[in-house]
């Protein structure tokens, strides 16, 4: 049954070339921060919560470890509501890594407001630097939560940071999304998000099992459980050859042509996510969206491999009868 479909094969070329001005890069960057003593870094950023001038004294701690890049925009910046340290392993050394989290907050009934957090690793006994960080923004009315926490999401021998914001402004709808990520590779990158799959309408979440655990997300419409895959982390999507075994009929003999199938798959996808070689997607689709995926980089990237499943689960196609599907090739040289 399945040999009688026929699968469109569509294949493009980018090369890139250092002119171009794309898009930021989805791929998290490695931070280069200066060693400090971690008693002064303690005492900075304690000294936070008490500042007449958050926005100042949020940008100089930054410029002093050495990561002015990162500062509070002076509207998000009234005032630091939150100091708050963590200890794990976040990486696969034996060392412990410190974790920093600040909850800056704008003026207003409806503040804007960021959660910024950032990895420090040692340099010596007494000294670390930043190595990572990441920022949640969002804009909150009366108590926002805004946290972050370590866990064994996807592996036992690491830590992973747990980043959750649960706010709602006024009469808008509420806010409550969940990210994970992962510093095995040096950098925070993202392996699960709430957000690509209910948007802001998370209810609430477990971990279920050990490590790696399975993530169920409850919304108003239901449970959704994610599994974990080294390749690109957490989503609901099947591979599609897992998806062909429960989708595909005798009357399901159409496939998209190659016009068809890249007209939601440009050659923008491998310059949005930071493709840097080959990349074939596989998609199986039905009534105009993703049924199932199979996304494969080389070399391997897990942001990268992560970017481009969640343009496949954006993407629609025609609308069709039956179970249809196609597959992309880019190459970036």
């Amino acid at each position: 049954m399945l040999a009688r479909r026929r699968w469109a094969l569509a294949v493009a070329s980018l090369v890139a070339v250092s002119a171009f001005a794309g898009p930021a890069s989805p791929k998290p960057k490695k931070l280069k921060g200066e060693p400090r003593a971690l008693a002064d870094v303690e005492a900075k950023a304690k000294a936070l919560e008490k500042s007449k001038d958050p926005a100042g004294d949020f940008d100089a701690l930054t410029e002093w470890l050495g990561v002015s890049s990162i500062f509070c925009a002076p509207e998000a910046c009234k005032s630091i509501t939150r100091v708050k340290w963590l200890t794990g392993n976040l990486d696969a050394d034996a060392d412990s890594e410190k974790v920093l989290a600040i909850t800056a907050r704008g003026g207003g009934e409806c503040a804007p407001t960021n959660l910024d957090v950032f990895v420090l690793d040692a340099t010596s006994k007494t000294e670390f630097k930043v190595v990572a960080h990441t920022r949640q923004s969002f804009d909150a009315g009366k108590d926002p939560i805004a946290e972050a926490s370590l866990a064994k999401v996807h592996s036992s021998a690491v830590d992973d940071l747990v980043v959750r914001v649960d706010a709602q402004c006024q009469k808008s709808p509420r806010e409550h999304v969940l990210r994970v990520h992962t510093l095995e590779s040096g950098r925070l990158e993202e392996i699960a998000s709430s957000a690509d799959l209910l948007g802001k309408d998370l209810l609430s979440h477990a971990f279920v099992g050990s490590a790696p655990v399975t993530l169920e997300l409850a919304s108003a419409k239901g449970k959704t459980k994610l599994v974990f895959d080294p390749a690109h982390g957490y989503d609901s999507f099947p591979s599609v050859e897992t998806a062909k075994k429960t989708a595909i009929t005798k009357s399901d003999d159409d496939s998209l042509g190659p016009t068809e199938c890249a007209a939601p798959l440009g050659t923008n996808l491998a310059v949005d996510c930071d493709l840097s070689g080959t990349a074939k997607v596989e998609v199986l689709v039905q009534s105009g969206k993703a049924l199932g995926m199979t996304v494969t980089v080389t070399p391997a990237s897990l942001s990268t491999t992560r970017c481009l499943r969640q343009k496949v689960a954006a993407a629609s196609w025609k609308s069709a009868p039956g179970v249809t599907g196609c597959t992309r090739t880019f190459t970036v040289k």
